[in-house]
């Protein structure tokens, strides 16, 4: 499991840009690297608090990573839109429990 929802520090970023947004959406490079190299599935996986002591465990299907020119190799640009894609109807839906005190968003 690779924490890869907020860069934190001199942690090397890519800058994805956001279906239906100016925005773009800051994630660290590294995890986004080792998933393009592995070839392996990404599976997302997100922790909300439920109440005291208990947390609930949400656990999609693996990320649907399609490389940008038809026919080229899967990149690190590719799995970070499909991170982010996956990423921002979580963040929509559980916003009151995502804190992030570094930028994560750009223009």
């Amino acid at each position: 499991a690779i924490q890869c929802d907020r860069v934190i520090e001199e942690v090397a970023a890519l800058e994805v840009p956001v279906a239906g947004r100016e925005e773009k959406f800051r994630i660290p490079r590294g995890p986004m690297t080792l998933a393009a190299m592995s070839r392996c599935p990404c599976y997302p996986l997100h922790v909300v608090w439920d109440r005291h002591r208990h947390y609930r465990i949400i656990f999609p299907d693996p990320l649907e990573v399609v490389a940008a020119k038809p026919g080229a190799r899967v990149r690190e640009g590719d799995f970070a839109r499909a991170w982010v894609g996956s990423l921002m109807p979580f963040l929509e839906e559980h916003a009151h429990q995502w804190f992030v005190f570094e930028e994560a968003f750009t223009r």
